[in-house]
């Protein structure tokens, strides 16, 4: 499981009272939040925590939820890795480690260390402590720095080192670590410690890389009122400006753009009784006329005063065009021609094109990362025109082979055989092992997203346990993306092929309502069988079903909520716009623009729908009336093959061909890979894969 599934959420601290009282942990280059999971992980704490970009705190005690704030508040970046992000000031982003045991003894390096702590009268205190390191062999998260030993190679060691001062990492008990300090911090003592590491056996070392040069003075500043202001950092923008405020509050004075410094003070863009200023943008392409099904919102042509209605950059296409943000024009410039589609005039680069007033913002119920946008507003978008490969800040890769409670016959990998972009198109395609390596041989994945030394991450292909056969791709926003209610536009075509499934899901940021797969729920946005011919009991569940709804489930008690539309000649032939609209009491469902679909019911709880009684709807009744859709979730794209859970035991396929295995049988997999010769047949290079034009999310 990743460091994002075991997020609690981001909570105060302060210095009098910790959050997490066990132990801090400074790690001035390195820190990221998987990075102190792990050591809290070995160390035998429940809970971890990340602060002020380069500190980890430990503890047992979980974190009182009248402290949880948005996480918006915690955003500040990490050291060890920008796209990841490390709490603030007096925030803690704070994670479940799994960890059941209690604390394990550290070994302790006297070594002195120079390191930042807090105290009451004097915040910012510079003092000398002892640094303190471990390493215990443990099932840790995988971190991409991980570097593991090859053969007939030793584990490395610490040793001490007299003339130069090493790069440290400075580990210290908080306040109430020692009960029989009374909650004081325990005072240096000139005796040797009961566990030394000695020059003659070196005893093994917790291994944290670290790849950049040891700094030999720390002097980074704490603010104690600004969560998310960067220690040391500041923005080129930032001289000698008003203080960045939320955009709403319109009783302070708003930040100027960067290339607005010798403009007047930009005004909040939802102050309507106030003139809007104006600005001017690069053009070098013009919008085409549109029409973009079931969406009402206008796209403007800023080139010209031409309004288009829709996003789809031509009817039989499908693409929505983005508004370019505002600039300042360095590039030749020019207006729509609407006598022509896509003609391009141009004029003279001395007569800037002025942009219209924008609108006024209207706040929007959609939230992102914790914080409300303006309605209507694009969060999120990508047709996967801006360049040849899967774009790595929107997207990311999941490395796993996946195990309860789905069990799909399926390697998911980043390769540019499984996923690509061709055509303006992202394709998901599932490929097979070969049949030696299936059943004889031993796949470790290197940057695997599961859990470490799991059947998630490594497997070693037996008889009845063979590899999963099919390399397949999933990519996922939980990096780039989470929100909480909006409008979700995907066009796509679906793939079509004996035991193929599709995977167009929301799934929840975090496991608010517990750690089972599926409490906290998942939205299929889309899912039709591969199968072009399906039978069970008496009906056809193949391509030409379509399902879609919601999962929800406590343990192996999992049920959904289905909205179920037949299409003749099956779904894997053209493409088709699919859209959920997801409010604060409803989830809706759209195809093409067209018979939209709830899924609740005024006045009565999601749960009651799927059919739990109110023994098990007691996960979600602290939730509202659609928990767990109540939460951030984000947006995953896929393609699975086989497993327990979409193909029902005694379905048949084409000419009355029974499914080659039966659901939670030992042999499952066998049994699936043994049958490759009637299923492999229905396989195509260019159909059997998942193809996306583009994905939107917009806010309500």
């Amino acid at each position: 499981q990743s460091e994002e599934g075991r997020l609690l959420g981001c909570f105060e601290d302060s210095g009098s009272r910790r959050t997490l009282s066990g132990l801090e942990i400074v790690f001035e280059e390195t820190n990221t939040p998987r990075l102190c999971l792990n050591v809290c992980l070995q160390l035998g704490f429940k809970y971890a925590g990340v602060q002020y970009g380069y500190e980890c705190f430990c503890g047992n005690r979980p974190p009182p939820r009248e402290l949880e704030k948005p996480e918006s508040e915690c955003s500040m970046k990490c050291p060890g890795d920008r796209s990841k992000m490390c709490g603030g000031g007096w925030r803690l982003l704070i994670f479940n480690t799994g960890s059941g045991s209690s604390p394990k003894p550290a070994i302790v390096v006297t070594q002195p260390a120079m390191t930042l702590t807090a105290a009451a009268e004097r915040p910012y205190t510079l003092t000398t402590t002892t640094t303190t390191t471990t390493r215990r062999p443990s099932t840790l998260l995988m971190n991409s720095q991980t570097v593991r030993p090859v053969a007939n190679t030793k584990p490395q060691m610490v040793k001490p080192v007299s003339s130069k001062k090493p790069h440290v990492v400075t580990v210290r008990p908080t306040a109430s670590n020692n009960p029989n300090t009374g909650g004081k911090p325990s005072k240096p003592s000139n005796s040797r410690p009961s566990h030394t590491v000695s020059s003659q056996k070196p005893t093994p070392n917790l291994t944290i890389p670290q790849t950049k040069p040891p700094k030999t003075h720390v002097t980074t500043w704490r603010p104690p009122t600004e969560p998310n202001q960067q220690p040391t950092q500041q923005k080129p923008w930032d001289n000698n400006k008003p203080e960045d405020l939320s955009p709403w509050d319109s009783n302070k004075p708003q930040q100027q753009s960067p290339w607005d410094s010798n403009k007047p003070q930009q005004q909040s863009p939802w102050e309507n009784n106030k003139p809007q200023q104006q600005t001017t943008l690069t053009t070098t392409r013009p919008l085409q006329q549109s029409t973009w099904p079931g969406n009402p919102d206008q796209f403007t042509s800023w080139g010209s005063s031409q309004t288009l209605q829709g996003g789809l950059s031509n009817q039989n296409t499908g693409r929505p065009q983005q508004q370019p943000a505002p600039g300042i024009i360095t590039q030749t410039q020019g207006v729509f021609n609407s006598q022509q589609s896509g003609s391009y005039t141009p004029v003279n680069n001395n007569q800037p094109t002025k942009m219209p007033n924008k609108p006024a913002c209207i706040r929007s119920m959609t939230e992102v990362r914790g914080e409300n946008v303006c309605k209507g507003q694009t969060i999120f978008y990508d047709d996967f025109s801006e360049s040849p490969s899967i774009d790595q800040y929107k997207w990311t890769h999941e490395a796993i082979m996946p195990w309860t409670p789905d069990y799909e016959f399926v390697v998911y990998t980043k390769n540019d055989t499984t996923s690509y972009v061709k055509h303006k198109r992202l394709y998901i395609k599932p490929t097979l092992f070969p049949d030696d390596f299936v059943k004889r041989g031993t796949l470790d994945l290197e940057s695997c997203t599961g859990l470490l030394h799991s059947e998630e991450c490594r497997r070693q292909g037996a008889t009845f346990n063979i590899i999963p056969p099919v390399q397949s791709a999933r990519i996922t926003t939980k990096d780039s993306l989470s929100f909480k209610y909006g409008r979700i536009d995907i066009r796509a075509k679906l793939p079509v092929g004996d035991w193929i499934v599709p995977e167009i899901w929301l799934e929840p940021k975090r496991k608010d309502y517990g750690s089972g797969a599926f409490a906290s729920g998942r939205v299929r946005i889309a899912m039709a069988r591969g199968n072009e011919i399906l039978e069970y009991d008496g009906r056809d569940i193949g391509n030409r079903q379509l399902e879609v709804g919601i999962l929800m489930g406590v343990g192996e008690n999992i049920r959904a909520r289905t909205i179920i539309r037949d299409k003749a000649d099956g779904w894997w032939r053209s493409f088709h716009n699919y859209s959920l609209i997801w409010t604060p009491d409803n989830l809706q469902f759209l195809v093409d623009g067209q018979h939209q679909e709830s899924l609740a019911s005024p006045g009565s709880p999601l749960y009651r729908l799927a059919g739990f009684d109110e023994e098990l709807g007691e996960t979600w009744r602290h939730g509202s009336l659609i928990a767990p859709f109540d939460k951030e979730f984000y947006v995953t794209l896929g393609l699975s093959v086989g497993g327990m859970r979409d193909f029902p035991d005694e379905c048949r396929s084409a000419n009355g061909h029974e499914k080659p295995w039966r659901n939670m049988a030992v042999k499952a997999m066998a049994s699936f890979w043994e049958d490759r010769r009637i299923w492999q047949r229905t396989w195509t290079e260019e159909n059997s894969a998942l193809q996306i034009e583009h994905v939107m999310v917009t806010a309500l």
